[in-house]
């Protein structure tokens, strides 16, 4: 998942925040939402001490920061910058809480290490592999354990929302699981999986960290279902006034019900000068991918698209891109320099869709995460992210990737 600044683990989609593979604006976005809610809740003047308050500061700072621009990276060196990434929040949270055992916000250090896994390079192979450090991982892993059974051991003790969090976990890494059995298009659980869900918005009916596991399934839901089944689920699970009331799922929510409310309507000039207009493709199904050349997750989507229009679009499947393209360009621009960046973009653009051969039109504006329709309309936050439109121009799925896309189109047009 590729996002303004980092690359998240699950949750890719336009409604809700990731998946392993999709690059979002924060790691895990709804989960540290949450943990950053919960340092809010456990910093307070009474723990003023300036030695852990600076090494507080790090250790948020770290987990905040994102990755920056991978466009133009290599393969390695993506890698290499994601696994700096993971590394530095790794010591910053684990200097806090070996050094300030009395201090509470140590629990949220502590949450913060049991979600994050640097990838334990080792080294590279000649083809450019990462070769896994095994000795170390296991080590992690054991220190991760170590960790765990401490909170449990004290688990009475420790505030409500660590306590939401800590039991929180064992959802969230089920629901990231349904990434590949969707990919794959096993059967899951959902019932099961639901009441779960249910059971533990009960228990912690008023912790507003709990907004971020009802993002995180929704974000496996809405892959699995069609458009009025996804809409009902959200408003099922938003009527707990606390998830309701969650900034991000409410803008969420507000996309979904308006993009579901009738016929979609979206117009715009091509950046090679050809006219789109949804109201001119009705009859048609038509996928409007939200997507980057800088996106790898997004190019590693793009042979099952080619291949879904090349079997599909002679019975009337028609793909519309939305790309956001970072053009770089800053408010004290020239008109000259913008026109130069502006050029500049747009060639890549275009030379990367003549490589790709992608024969469908491209909406650019150069505005990169600001893209006046993946945010200013959908408030998308993650990438690849897409909408799957049915005959009379109604939203009939979000974020179909994979297997599922063929047989999403197969479905709208018989």
């Amino acid at each position: 998942m590729h996002s303004d600044h980092a690359m998240s683990s699950p949750s890719s989609n336009p409604l809700v925040g990731g998946d392993p593979v999709s690059m979002s604006p924060l790691p895990k976005l709804p989960y540290l939402l949450a943990l950053l809610g919960l340092a809010l809740l456990l910093a307070g003047p009474a723990w003023s001490n300036p030695a852990a308050d600076a090494a507080w500061e790090a250790a948020l700072a770290a987990t905040a920061a994102g990755v920056g621009d991978l466009s133009g990276k290599s393969p390695r060196e993506r890698l290499e910058v994601i696994n700096q990434r993971e590394e530095r929040i790794r010591e910053a949270n684990l200097f806090f809480y070996k050094e300030y055992p009395h201090d509470p916000r140590r629990w949220h250090a502590a949450l913060t290490l049991l979600r994050h896994n640097p990838r334990h390079i080792g080294g590279w192979t000649e083809a450019g592999q990462a070769i896994r450090d095994e000795e170390a991982a296991a080590a992690w892993r054991e220190k991760q354990a170590a960790i765990r059974a401490t909170m449990l051991e004290t688990f009475a003790s420790l505030p409500r929302a660590v306590q939401e969090r800590l039991e929180a976990q064992p959802i969230f890494d089920d629901i990231g699981g349904l990434f590949h059995k969707l990919e794959n298009e096993e059967q899951v659980a959902w019932a099961s999986l639901r009441n779960r869900l249910d059971l533990h918005l009960a228990k912690y009916l008023e912790v507003p960290a709990i907004a971020g596991v009802v993002s995180r399934y929704m974000g496996m839901f809405e892959r699995a279902h069609p458009a009025d089944v996804t809409l009902a689920e959200w408003r099922a699970l938003t009527q707990n006034p606390v998830v309701r009331d969650n900034d991000m799922i409410a803008r969420r929510l507000e996309v979904v019900e308006r993009e579901s409310a009738g016929p979609m309507e979206l117009a715009f000039t091509a950046v090679d000068g050809r006219e789109v207009d949804l109201a001119q493709l009705r009859g048609k199904v038509v996928l409007i991918d939200v997507w980057a050349t800088w996106c790898q997750p997004c190019i590693a989507e793009l042979p099952t698209i080619k291949q879904v229009y090349a079997d599909y679009h002679d019975q009337g499947f028609e793909v519309i891109g939305i790309t956001l393209e970072n053009a770089g360009i800053r408010p004290d621009d020239t008109p000259e320099q913008l026109e130069a960046k502006h050029a500049a973009a747009k060639k890549k653009l275009n030379d990367f869709v003549a490589q790709w051969e992608l024969p469908w039109p491209q909406h650019y504006d150069g505005r990169f995460w600001q893209n006046e329709i993946a945010r200013g309309r959908f408030n998308i936050s993650s990438v690849p992210a897409t909408f799957l439109i049915d005959r009379d121009g109604m939203l009939a799925a979000v974020n179909v990737r994979g297997p599922q896309l063929a047989t999403e189109v197969r479905r709208l047009l018989e």
